[in-house]
């Protein structure tokens, strides 16, 4: 989340998703990584890099949304050149049974700036 005039303002909200049906939810998620993944690009020089970690979102679906893909996608358009990723996910398949922490597959993504 991100703060700024009093209010904040979290990427993909969980209010917001609820409000919508999930395409149109999955179509304003990507614009806003899009929107700051440019942001980051444009306040890295030349061959700066960045690492984020990111978690899978959640949905009826077997283990959520798959945010490695989007960040990937998005990452892409803003100009960056994906350099490594790990992924950690549980074996269990029921997510009631999973672990405290350990509910979401999470993602590292690292990046260079071309």
């Amino acid at each position: 989340s991100r703060r700024g005039l009093g209010h904040t303002w979290q990427l993909g909200a969980r209010a917001l998703w609820q409000q919508e049906q999930l395409q149109d939810f999955l179509t304003k998620w990507q614009e806003q990584q899009e929107q700051w993944l440019n942001a980051a690009h444009a306040n890295l020089r030349s061959g700066g890099t960045a690492t984020l970690k990111i978690g899978d979102g959640d949905t009826s679906e077997f283990n959520g949304i798959d945010n490695l893909k989007s960040t990937i996608q998005a990452a892409e358009v803003a100009g960056f050149q994906v350099l490594a990723t790990a992924t950690l996910s549980s074996t269990v398949d029921d997510v009631t049974n999973r672990i405290s922490g350990m509910s979401r597959t999470e993602h590292m993504v690292h990046l260079r700036k071309k």
